[in-house]
């Protein structure tokens, strides 16, 4: 998300990461109920999704104590009309629930300008 703040778009982007996603992941965690991962979720190396990076380090030593990852960017999309797209990445080898996903947040979505300006 970091590589996406510029001027215009500071304020959305604060706010993702400091409101949206920390309450994203309360709400999940309250309402996912699945078998807890054992060992660590490796992905596959490179993208995930249309274009979301992917870090080498998650394909060489996993994440730990985690049963689900989401990578998250932000990119305008202003024009295609939407808010936001997720899509899953890898799917666990034995249930096919996603252990890797990625979601897009569209930049200039109502959804993401502070309810109170961001002041």
């Amino acid at each position: 998300l970091d590589d996406a703040i510029d001027g215009m778009n500071f304020k959305s982007i604060k706010n993702l990461k400091d409101k949206i996603l920390p309450d994203l992941k309360a709400i999940w965690a309250a309402s996912l109920l699945v078998i807890p991962e054992m060992t660590p979720i490796k992905t596959e190396n490179g993208h995930c999704g249309k274009d979301v990076y992917i870090p080498s380090s998650y394909a060489i030593t996993g994440a730990k104590d985690a049963d689900l990852l989401i990578f998250v960017s932000a990119e305008d999309c202003s024009k295609s009309g939407r808010v936001a797209s997720a899509s899953p990445c890898l799917l666990h080898p034995k249930t096919d629930r996603p252990i890797v996903g990625s979601m897009t947040f569209c930049l200039g979505s109502p959804i993401l300008v502070p309810a109170n300006g961001g002041d």
